[in-house]
């Protein structure tokens, strides 16, 4: 669920996961953790971000 040209990124500063227009996250994971924690890496779940193969 990587980021095409055309697509919004997630509002999560690790992620790397692409959204609809209407959304601000890919995830609960992402929506909880917010812009105000850091991190390293991304655990929302998804295929080809963060700590998913």
């Amino acid at each position: 669920m990587t980021i095409k040209t055309d697509e919004k990124k997630c509002a999560h500063p690790a992620c790397r996961c692409a959204v609809t227009e209407e959304k601000k996250y890919c995830s609960q994971r992402c929506e909880s953790a917010g812009a105000q924690e850091v991190e390293l890496s991304c655990d929302c779940g998804h295929n080809g971000c963060g700590l998913t193969p």
